[in-house]
């Protein structure tokens, strides 16, 4: 017989969601945090594509839309041609390409951790393997070039930046110990940017595609976080590396895909305008993120218990809290009890169990970010459990 128990933290949440005051300190969805791009533009964007509709399946995807992402990486000094880019319904589709055609059955793909809970469950999802490498908290979560070097063979190496959920925009001596890597396994770099719109402000985002350009690799982003646009579901992979593998790699993944042709004419055709229509919408949502993070720095430096790299970039922000016999998981709980307030308990996230974490969104609205810290810090100070 199944176990029907409902697990303490969940069954924490059911209960505090159904009271008016609940507010989720965690939510990194950009619709239900008030970001939804005009309606207008959508619309129109139907509407055009409508009078001049015809299905004209393209393995690759829709040439247009490959044209206009080529264009856009050309504009930020990162050379790509169109015959490189491949689109598909989501990253995570993207993902799954790549696995299952550049990782052999008994190879191994190499994780950064923390890292988002999804990877793992993709790796296995297509019968492959996974270990991790590890991001440093005393350096700014770049990577720990020792837990590199204690992974012996690779087919694939997974690098995130910026980070979900640490943050961090990889730098050159990061990027040089994957280099060091690759070379010396043989694998591949996959860089997943789809948060590559919330870098510092000030900062230049290093993209393998430029930095590793003369080590086989993709690139993988999409319109979900670039544009708030999860439910239109596209994503894209850009092949890099010297021509002779880019072409064969090229050629696998044209056939993977018109298998399936997943990512909707529609998405496709909308998916290049987006890129000239929603520059202010996406302003907006980087000021807001920015002004959390700046809350975010200035409340930190204010409660002694709480450790973060609040200057770092992506949506969200892990808090290492000073404890007593106390586990992240308990701490949610609490907070759920207590002040009908949800944050992330670490463990989702493979960080350290001998510390508690926790994770916090910067994509809420200002006011309720605010609020949020209000009670996390009543949280910290209760004498019932620190």
């Amino acid at each position: 017989m199944a176990n029907t128990e409902v697990p303490p933290l969940e069954l924490a949440l059911q209960k505090a969601r159904s009271r008016p005051d609940f507010l989720d300190l965690c939510d990194s969805r950009f619709h239900q945090n008030g970001f939804k791009p005009p309606f207008s533009i959508i619309q129109n964007a139907f509407e055009a594509y409508r009078e001049q509709s015809s299905y004209q399946p393209e393995s690759l995807g829709r040439e247009a839309t490959r044209a206009r992402i080529a264009e856009f990486y050309g504009e930020l000094g990162f050379p790509v041609s169109p015959a490189d880019v491949l689109l598909t319904a989501g990253s995570s589709e993207s993902y799954d390409r790549l696995f299952r055609l550049f990782c052999q059955p008994e190879g191994l793909i190499a994780l950064p951790r923390p890292g988002y809970p999804l990877f793992e469950h993709l790796v296995e999802g297509n019968q492959r393997h996974f270990v991790f490498y590890d991001l440093d908290f005393s350096n700014d979560w770049q990577i720990d070039p020792d837990s590199l070097n204690r992974i012996k063979k690779a087919d694939l190496i997974v690098l995130i930046s910026p980070n979900n959920p640490t943050g961090v925009c990889l730098n050159e001596t990061s990027l040089g110990h994957v280099r060091a890597f690759c070379r010396r396994t043989g694998a591949s770099w996959i860089s997943d940017e789809v948060f590559d719109l919330f870098v510092p402000p000030g900062q230049t985002l290093l993209r393998p595609g430029v930095v590793l350009q003369e080590l086989p690799g993709f690139t993988i982003n999409g319109i979900s976080k670039r544009f708030a646009c999860p439910e239109w579901k596209l994503s894209w992979i850009v092949i890099s590396g010297p021509e002779k593998i880019r072409s064969e790699r090229s050629e696998r993944l044209e056939f993977a895909n018109d298998l399936y042709l997943s990512a909707t004419s529609f998405s496709q055709f909308l998916g290049a305008r987006l890129f000239d229509e929603l520059s202010g919408f996406q302003a907006e949502m980087v000021g807001v993120v920015q002004e959390n993070r700046s809350t975010l720095t200035a409340w930190v430096t204010q409660q002694p218990k709480v450790a973060a790299h609040c200057h770092l970039g992506g949506i969200y922000v892990p808090l290492r809290v000073a404890k007593e016999n106390e586990d992240d998981e308990q701490f949610s709980i609490f907070a759920l009890e207590q002040e009908k307030l949800l944050v992330h308990p670490g463990y989702y996230y493979e960080f350290p169990q001998k510390e508690l974490w926790i994770v916090v969104s910067l994509l809420k609205q200002p006011a309720d970010f605010q609020a949020g810290l209000t009670r996390l810090q009543r949280l910290i100070e209760s004498p019932a459990r620190f």
